[in-house]
C-alpha cells in the first residue's frame, strides 16, 4: 500500500478520518511531511484551528503547513500544539484572518525553526500592535524566505523578521500604506534576492522601497509589472506604454547604490481571459515577446550593456491555479526561450522559482 506524504483537510469528515488514521498508525504519521487545510470562508474559524490540537506530538516529519480561507484562533493551546511538530519549517497562510497583531506574533514565536513564511491576503486588527512588540522581538524565528502578498500585516512582519531574511517577495500595494512609515530606516542585513510586484509606476514604486530601507548585499532584483491581455502584448501601443517608465526605473536602480547587484529582471505579467486560449499561450508569447524584449533592452540600456538585465513574462489563467513563466534568452545567446508551468503556487513564487534556478 502506498501513502502520500501530503495530507489534505477540507471538511470535518476528512479531519476525523485523517486524525483517526494518524493516531492509529504511527507508521503513516511518520510519513506525512505536508498538510494543506482549505476551508469555505475566511470569516469563520474551523478545522484549521483545531487540527494541530488533535495531532499534537504525532507528526515527527511534518515540514510544511498550508492554510487557506479561514480564521485562525491563535490561543495558548494552538501555539503549544503547533510547536510540537519538530520539523515544521514552512508556513503558508492564504486568505486567513488572524484576529489581531499579538496573535500573529504568538504564532511566529511558537515556530522557532520557521525558515519559509508566506502571507497572502492575511488580515488582522492592529490594536495592541505597539504595546506588545518588545515582548516578542527577541523570540522571532530566523525566517530566510519571506513572501508578503497583499497582506495587511506587512508593516508588522517586516521589522520583526528583516534581519535574517535572504529572499523577500512583496507587493507594492502594501508599500503604499501609511502604516509603513513606521518601518523607515529598515535594514536588511542578509537580503540577496528581492522581488517586487508593481501595479503602478515602476520607478516610483522601486524608489519607495529603497528610500525606506537598506539592502547593501542585494544581488538580484526582480520587478513584476504591466498586467495586460496576452493577445495584446505584441501591439505597439502596449510596448510603448512602459518604455519611458522603464528608463526611469533604470535610473532609480542605479541611484539606489547597490554595490553587490548582479542582475535586474523585468517580468511582464499577462493574463488569458478564457481557457480556450491555453493552448495558444506559447505562440502568443513568441509573437509578442520579441518587440517587448527589444524595447526593454533599449530603455534600460545601461543595465543591458553591463550584462545585468534579464527579461521574462508570466501568464496567469483567470479561472485556474496555473502559472506559465517564460524566460527570454540573453541577447546573442544560442538558446531558445524557456517555458515553465507551475501549479498550486502564487504567481510571484513561480517567477522567483524560475529565475533563481536559471543562471
Amino acid at each position: 500500500m502506498l501513502y502520500s506524504s501530503r495530507a489534505y483537510a477540507s471538511n470535518q469528515d476528512v479531519v476525523r478520518g485523517l486524525t483517526h488514521t494518524i493516531t492509529s498508525s504511527p507508521l503513516i504519521a511518520s510519513l506525512i511531511e505536508h498538510i494543506i487545510v482549505s476551508e469555505v470562508s475566511p470569516s469563520k474559524s474551523g478545522i484549521a484551528s483545531t487540527l494541530p490540537l488533535l495531532l499534537v506530538n504525532r507528526l515527527p516529519k511534518l515540514r510544511t503547513i498550508t492554510v487557506r480561507n479561514t480564521t485562525l484562533l491563535v490561543n495558548a493551546a494552538f501555539c503549544y500544539s503547533i510547536a510540537s511538530f519538530p520539523g515544521l519549517t514552512t508556513l503558508t497562510l492564504c486568505s486567513v484572518n488572524l484576529g489581531n497583531v499579538p496573535a500573529l506574533r504568538r504564532l511566529l514565536t511558537a515556530l522557532p525553526r520557521l525558515d519559509d513564511l508566506t502571507l497572502e491576503w492575511v488580515d488582522c486588527e492592529t490594536y495592541g500592535m505597539w504595546e506588545t512588540a518588545t515582548l516578542y522581538e527577541s523570540r522571532m524565528p530566523r525566517v530566510r524566505r519571506l513572501s508578503l502578498i497583499d497582506a495587511d500585516v506587512t508593516h508588522v512582519v517586516l521589522p520583526l523578521l528583516a534581519r535574517h531574511v535572504e529572499r523577500l517577495v512583496i507587493s507594492f500595494t502594501m508599500l503604499k500604506t501609511n502604516a509603513l512609515e513606521n518601518v523607515q530606516g529598515l535594514v536588511f542585513e542578509r537580503l540577496t534576492s528581492l522581488t517586487l510586484r508593481s501595479y503602478g509606476a515602476l520607478a516610483d514604486d522601486v524608489n519607495e522601497f529603497f528610500s525606506r530601507s537598506r539592502a547593501d548585499g542585494l544581488r538580484t532584483l526582480t520587478v513584476v509589472s504591466l498586467v495586460v491581455n496576452l493577445e495584446l502584448m505584441h501591439r505597439p501601443e502596449v510596448v510603448i506604454l512602459v518604455s519611458d517608465e522603464r528608463s526611469m526605473l533604470e535610473q532609480t536602480v542605479l541611484k539606489a547604490g547597490l554595490p553587490q547587484l548582479e542582475s535586474v529582471a523585468i517580468v511582464m505579467e499577462a493574463v488569458l481571459r478564457t481557457d480556450s486560449d491555453k493552448a495558444r499561450a506559447v505562440g502568443l508569447l513568441e509573437e509578442g515577446m520579441p518587440a517587448a524584449v527589444k524595447d526593454c533592452r533599449e530603455s534600460m540600456s545601461v543595465l543591458h550593456r553591463h550584462g545585468q538585465l534579464r527579461v521574462a513574462a508570466v501568464v496567469e489563467w483567470t479561472r485556474e491555479d496555473e502559472v506559465l513563466v517564460c524566460l527570454w534568452p540573453d541577447e546573442g545567446a544560442d538558446a531558445a526561450p524557456s517555458y515553465t508551468r507551475h501549479f498550486g503556487v502564487s504567481l510571484l513564487d513561480a517567477v522567483v522559482n524560475v529565475l533563481e534556478k536559471t543562471p
